[in-house]
């Protein structure tokens, strides 16, 4: 016995260990995942934004020659460094001023070309104009220059950009290529070469020098390195601390157990000799006390009892057989009558095991129960009673333990108990419970077999409610998901803004060239045969203005919903700061007019006049403001099949410094049991599949824990629902 205390500490031990190690190797694994995916990121923000960059540098230089292409050129002195360009052959290339200064033309080439020496004078970025028929020698293209003229001559790509570093001794760059395209004011210096207006004339390539860029992206990745190590070890030492609790927890509950198991050893192996007079019962009887005891003891176990007869009884009874006994005489134990005698201390040892095992079994928190063959109970502690629902009437009368478990999980119980009886080792067994009003629970039972010398006398378990543990599964099941779409929603918003900027950008330039008074419309509409007030008159008459205008103010407002979404998608600390409500509540339909159903649902907004700042964070209660119009929309939905006949009224009204928000709809409303239990996590009336319960739990915790605010609702069936939110003003207001 001795050495088998050590191999049950160890066994007790390992569960909670093990749990420990499983939950531990997998933050690890999840902070690993995190750490790489946000270095990746980082790079891919770093290359994209050394890329813009690029691209930026190079539609400089393209704007820059298509102002010298459409002015034909610049006449500047003729200097040292700017000496007549032998290969440009015109009219007129060379000039004097009437005071006797000699000008050469610098056409759009020629430009480029003194830019670049420039830049590389100045040991910064480096470009070259180039061409696979170059007029000039020194513009002849380089090997992976030439290599990207050749894509961009087989539409294969409209740019083409790599990283390179020749060897390790010289410094890696970025290297950009984009096509140049012949237009009609090119035409004038390469017709002769054969262009024609379209034609691939060459390329512009833009070298960065990337050290500087790579040093941030070292920094960067050790900057993230340090941050999810110590995220790592904070969660590490969390883990930690809660196995030690646990552990503690799980080995005095385990040692509880041992002790009731004992208890019950005691009391169903307890035989011999009873003090109890078996005519006055007068010894702990009060109500029936004792007679429950000897009941139990006969059912359950293979004590023998007897009754002696207690002095009184005797002398009033058997009065015939009752002589004096002196001080100094001693009773006749052999006689079958007379002053009768037993175990004191048996019976001390008895009523204290019977009191310990009672006390233990109402000391657990959890089920503990016992049954015969045929399923009925034969015992449970009180917890039993709280649980369940049921009386000791109810357990008097006969309660079967089966008739605990919901139908469709009764047949797996019978079949684990049965193996239990047969001596085979069956785990805990994870079962829908049910109490006595209909309503379930999940339960882990654990249950074992009441052996006797002749086979299994019945079984005894326990149960355990894991109700909230599966609560807190699923709630970290979709936080999870929560952040899995908020990391979505912003990489989409972030893929969103450049083509958004583009349609501005090109939206913007379509509407000048077709309806801005600007010098070169006129000339361009006289080259093509017409003039620009025949072409207003068309841009007019077809409403292309209207278009352009609808084309930017659609693109205006989808740039407001990206930056919403990036808002909403952000997750940083809780940092209040004075913000107006109304911008919020603006802010919030914004978004909301993603959603295709929103736009049926008449909105109606009342707002009081010069209202305080609120202290909050704004996307934090445009969430709170979404999720209930969410919940209003989808009751509708569920209710009527549609949300056009729904009608939301926001209201924001001051008073006694704070904000008042009621959001009020005419919806089918719900009872006084719905509204009682609302804001609990995970409770949701839609069907399995269709809603998580989290909205406004969510909600909840945002005004009420975060904001230190209130939250709370008015409905009645059948005619709507009002969500009141108040929140602090802004200390200084």
């Amino acid at each position: 016995m001795q050495q088998s205390k050590p191999d049950d500490a160890k066994k007790k031990y390992s569960l909670p260990l093990k749990l420990f190690l499983f939950i531990g190797i997998f933050w690890t694994i999840f902070i690993v995942f995190l750490l790489s995916w946000a270095i990746r990121s980082g790079d891919n923000m770093i290359h994209t934004r050394t890329l813009t960059q690029a691209r930026a540098f190079l539609k400089q230089i393209i704007l820059t020659r298509y102002w010298s292409a459409i002015h034909g050129g610049v006449y500047v002195p003729v200097t040292k460094e700017t000496q007549p360009n032998p290969y440009l052959e015109v009219p007129h290339r060379d000039v004097h001023t009437e005071d006797g200064q000699l000008l050469t033309l610098v056409n759009p080439a020629y430009m480029t070309r003194q830019i670049a020496e420039i830049a590389d004078s100045k040991g910064s970025i480096h470009f070259h104009i180039t061409s696979l028929n170059p007029i000039r020698p020194g513009n002849n293209p380089e090997d992976w220059e030439a290599f990207a003229l050749r894509k961009f001559l087989s539409n294969e790509s409209d740019e083409y950009y790599e990283w390179w570093q020749p060897d390790e001794k010289e410094e890696k760059t970025f290297r950009y290529m984009a096509p140049l395209w012949t237009e009609k004011a090119c035409l004038t210096c390469h017709s002769k070469q054969g262009y024609a207006e379209g034609d691939l004339r060459g390329g512009i390539s833009v070298t960065i020098p990337a050290n500087g860029i790579l040093s941030e992206k070292m920094l960067n990745h050790r900057l993230l390195a340090g941050s999810f190590f110590l995220i790592w070890a904070a969660g590490l030492s969390g883990i930690f601390f809660s196995f030690r609790l646990s552990k503690s927890e799980y080995m005095k509950r385990s040692h509880l157990i041992e002790e009731l198991e004992t208890a019950l050893k005691d009391v169903k192996t307890l035989g011999g000799f009873i003090p109890i007079c078996a005519s006055c019962k007068k010894i702990r009887n009060d109500q029936g006390y004792w007679d429950r005891i000897e009941q139990y003891i006969g059912d359950h176990s293979d004590a023998k009892l007897s009754h002696g007869i207690c002095p009184d009884c005797m002398q009033k009874l058997y009065p015939e057989f009752c002589g004096e006994v002196t001080g100094k005489e001693k009773p006749d134990k052999s006689k079958p009558h007379g002053r009768p005698w037993w175990d004191e201390d048996r019976l001390q040892a008895f009523i204290e095991s019977e009191r310990r095992f009672r006390e233990l079994t109402e000391l657990l928190p959890e089920t503990i129960f016992e049954a015969d063959l045929q399923g009925v109970l034969t015992f449970a502690n009180q917890k039993a009673f709280d649980v369940f629902g049921f009386t000791r009437d109810d357990f008097d009368a006969g309660i079967l333990a089966f008739d605990v478990i919901s139908e469709k999980d009764r047949d797996r119980a019978k079949k684990n108990l049965e193996k239990i009886l047969q001596g085979e080792a069956v785990q805990d067994n994870e079962l829908e419970m049910k109490k006595k009003d209909d309503s379930v629970f999940p339960g882990l039972v654990r249950i074992s077999a009441i052996a006797r010398d002749n086979g299994p006398a019945g079984f005894r378990g326990l149960v355990m409610d894991i109700t909230e543990k599966k609560r807190t599964q699923e709630f970290l099941i979709q936080n999870e998901k929560m952040m899995s779409i908020g990391g979505l929603a912003s990489g989409i918003a972030h893929e969103m803004n450049n083509p958004l900027s583009g349609i501005l950008q090109n939206a913007q330039l379509i509407f000048n060239r077709l309806i801005g008074s600007i010098p070169g419309n006129e000339k361009a509409a006289c080259d093509s045969g017409t003039d620009m007030e025949s072409i207003k008159a068309y841009i007019e008459k077809r409403k292309i203005g209207e278009l352009l205008e609808n084309i930017r103010i659609s693109a205006i407002r989808a740039t407001e919903t990206v930056r919403s979404m990036l808002d909403f998608a952000r997750q940083k600390p809780f940092v209040p700061k004075p913000v107006d409500l109304s911008v919020v509540v603006d802010d919030t339909f914004l978004l909301l007019r993603q959603n295709r159903d929103f736009k049926y649902i008449r909105m109606i907004k009342q707002f009081d006049p010069d209202l305080p700042y609120v202290l909050c964070e704004g996307n934090r209660i445009c969430q709170v403001i979404m999720n209930i119009i969410n919940n209003s929309m989808d009751a509708a939905l569920e209710q009527w099949g549609t949300v056009k006949d729904l009608v939301l009224y926001v209201r924001l009204t001051h008073e006694k410094g704070k904000v008042r928000m009621e959001i009020e709809d005419n919806g089918p409303g719900m009872d006084e049991e719905v509204q009682r239990h609302i804001f609990e996590p995970f409770f949701t009336t839609k069907e399995p599949g269709k809603g998580t319960g989290l909205g406004l739990s969510i909600a909840y915790f945002l005004i009420v824990d975060l904001h230190k605010g209130k939250i709370e609702v008015q409905s009645t069936p059948g005619q709507g629902t009002t969500f009141i939110v108040t929140l602090p003003v802004e200390p200084s207001h």
